[in-house]
């Protein structure tokens, strides 16, 4: 079981619209870094493959905050969806599995720690599907009026 979730900030009609723009892109990055590194010719630069691999860290992390955000001022899923109490039943808590992947994104990304090791992180298919099973859902969840703020997702996410 995971920590419950900070209290969710009030957010204005500005801040929701121009958040909206802030997750599609980082949906929209996710994607295109993972497309990258599937690619058969992503192997040929190990240099921009490595690159792309952080890029996509970055955003996986970004949006797994954005469902299970861990900080009172963290733009969160919640703020999008029709009825909050039916996104919260819907939206998966996150495995034992899926906790460590997150603690092992923030301990890559976050800071130089004592220890760390990055040859370690193994990152699959199945940490890419920690946030695309919850898009999905998020999709599905949005009311008909704020489902044109998310393109990018809807266009990944058929």
């Amino acid at each position: 079981m995971g920590r419950p979730h900070p209290p969710a900030p009030v957010l204005s009609r500005y801040h929701r619209r121009t958040g909206a723009e802030d997750v599609d892109y980082e949906v929209a990055r996710l994607m295109q870094c993972a497309a990258y590194l599937v690619h058969p010719d992503s192997e040929g630069d190990p240099f921009l493959r490595a690159a792309v691999l952080e890029a996509w860290a970055v955003h996986l992390r970004c949006l797994l905050e954005f469902f299970h955000p861990t900080r009172p001022d963290t733009l969160r899923a919640e703020h999008y969806v029709a009825d909050v109490d039916q996104w919260r039943q819907a939206c998966p808590r996150l495995t034992k599995r899926e906790r460590a992947r997150r603690k092992a994104l923030h301990r890559l990304l976050a800071h130089l720690e004592i220890g760390r090791d990055a040859r370690k992180s193994r990152w699959s298919l199945r940490d890419h599907e920690i946030v695309t099973r919850r898009l999905h859902l998020f999709l599905a969840h949005l009311p008909p009026r704020r489902r044109s703020w998310f393109p990018q997702t809807h266009h990944w996410c058929l």
